[in-house]
């Protein structure tokens, strides 16, 4: 899921930021579960992957991001990920 992990350039603070504020779509500092499906979908139907957004799926990229297991992502642990 990681920049490195892809060979995809890591994102700068300003596009990472924005990133973020696009999908933290109720302003309140965090990603919810809700939040990350509709980034997932976004990235499944660019990719123009066919197959429908799995629950498991979700869960696994979840559990990626949320380290501290808060039942949200924070900013700081989605920064994490996409810049290691």
């Amino acid at each position: 899921m990681s920049a490195g992990d892809s060979g995809v350039e890591p994102l700068n603070e300003a596009n990472l930021s924005a990133l973020w504020k696009f999908y933290d779509k109720d302003k309140n500092g965090v990603i919810t579960r809700a939040e990350l499906e509709n980034l997932l979908d976004n990235i499944r139907k660019k990719d123009k992957i066919k197959e429908p957004l799995s629950s498991s799926f979700v869960d696994e990229v979840e559990q990626l991001l949320d380290r501290n297991r808060g039942g949200h992502i924070a900013f700081v642990e989605f920064q994490s990920e996409f810049n290691r």
